[in-house]
């Protein structure tokens, strides 16, 4: 009996959130603890699963999130690859293999929170190249190189050349 009960188990569910950066959600109603279980009131925790990541706004902080307890009746008015959770773990993201993914993005701003917490040089190095000035800046913000700190210091953006400046 017991072996049958292990193999029905329910999978964990993962999904992505964008955060403030003292790990506040963006409406800055819930305030998350990261590796921590919490419980979330409400409509619980909107957790990108499948898509819409941005959809409730732009944070500078991705956040790996593990789910349980589906808060009923949510999905009519989320967005599309959103769901809601009530229980919920955010977790940084420090597996370099799913930051060099979350680095390829559709999405600007899913390319820029991971800049943000990259430490490859050479994914670092390929985004700074990125035709948004937003992930070019955040990328500048971590890379190390200073061949790569004196080109970003002739970048088209003033934030960009800023940034690598800073760095320089």
């Amino acid at each position: 009996m017991s072996q049958l009960s292990e193999s029905k188990k329910t999978p964990k569910i993962f999904g992505y959130k964008l955060l403030q950066a003292d790990l506040r959600s963006l409406n800055g109603k819930f305030q998350y603890i990261a590796d921590q279980w919490v419980e979330v009131p409400g409509d619980g925790c909107y957790v990108a699963v499948s898509g819409g990541l941005y959809a409730g706004g732009d944070g500078p902080v991705l956040v790996q999130v593990e789910c349980k307890v589906k808060v009923p009746g949510t999905s009519e008015h989320t967005p599309e690859g959103v769901v809601c959770f009530r229980q919920v773990k955010v977790s940084p993201i420090t597996d370099p293999a799913v930051l060099e993914r979350l680095s390829h993005d559709k999405h600007w701003e899913v390319r820029r929170a991971a800049a943000a917490q990259i430490t490859d040089p050479a994914v670092l190095e390929r985004l700074s190249h990125d035709k948004r000035w937003e992930v070019r800046r955040a990328a500048a913000e971590r890379i190390t190189d200073p061949a790569v700190l004196e080109r970003l210091m002739h970048d088209e953006d003033r934030r960009v050349r800023r940034a690598a400046a800073e760095r320089f």
